[in-house]
């Protein structure tokens, strides 16, 4: 069973412009609801114990809405801090992290990615021990993507290649085993001076080594990374995150 879960909301969230000029990304709102609070309620209703935030740009501003808005709540929230978060990335983010999830199977997931609590549900009962929820929508460059055959994901690439079907999304269902080999391969990258890699970055380099899924959820998951993803989720996502409610 999955008892823990890993949220990395340290960057900046540049890509949302005014949006984030005085609040962290995961505090953006939908419709008067933050990003983080539909992440948290999410993990909370599928039993998670354990919630670790990697916290940076205005972290008290994260730390506090989390302890007033969740003070009574059935979860243990354990806060990291990422002192160096604009010259860094998710993959440093993750290392700092680790400690707190070793040997451990756990949810991870970035702070932009709005779902419903059935995404979660799909994952933590998944037979899959290492499993990506993807999404089919248009596919371009700078975004994640993968190769399936029943359900295995053959190859992951940040730019569009000829086969790719779905977009992977920044929620999984990681195993003690994955999380250990990409400690090691981050610590790697960081001591040979690379700060900057992407968390995702080193799960692509994974595929060929672990036996790691996908779930495709197109219909229940949302990315936000800038103004037009951020209106057209609105729409799409909001009538499904307050049927909820």
């Amino acid at each position: 069973m999955v008892r823990n879960a890993l949220i990395l909301a340290a960057g900046l969230g540049s890509r949302l412009e005014h949006m984030t000029q005085s609040i962290p990304k995961a505090l953006v709102q939908i419709n008067g609801i933050s990003i983080l609070e539909i992440q948290v309620d999410a993990l909370i209703e599928n039993k998670i114990d354990v919630i670790n935030i990697v916290c940076g740009y205005k972290a008290d501003m994260l730390i506090d809405f989390i302890k007033n808005r969740f003070e009574k709540a059935p979860v243990k929230f354990n806060f990291i801090h990422n002192n160096d978060y604009r010259n860094t990335n998710s993959a440093y983010s993750f290392s700092l992290a680790f400690e707190a999830i070793q040997h451990k199977n756990f949810i991870h997931m970035n702070c932009d990615n709005i779902f419903t609590s059935s995404v979660l549900h799909q994952l933590i009962w998944s037979d899959y021990s290492n499993c990506l929820i993807t999404r089919k929508q248009k596919l371009a460059d700078n975004m994640e993507q993968v190769k399936i055959k029943n359900n295995k994901i053959l190859m992951m690439r940040n730019m569009y290649f000829k086969d790719a079907s779905l977009k992977a999304m920044g929620v999984a269902k990681i195993s003690p085993n994955l999380s250990e080999y990409l400690f090691k391969a981050i610590t790697e990258q960081i001591k040979d001076g690379e700060r900057n890699g992407n968390f995702y970055g080193s799960i692509r380099n994974a595929v060929n080594k672990f036996d790691i899924f996908s779930i495709e959820s197109t219909e229940n998951i949302f990315e936000v990374n800038n103004l037009a993803e951020l209106d057209e989720a609105k729409i799409i996502i909001n009538e499904k995150i307050t049927k909820q409610e």
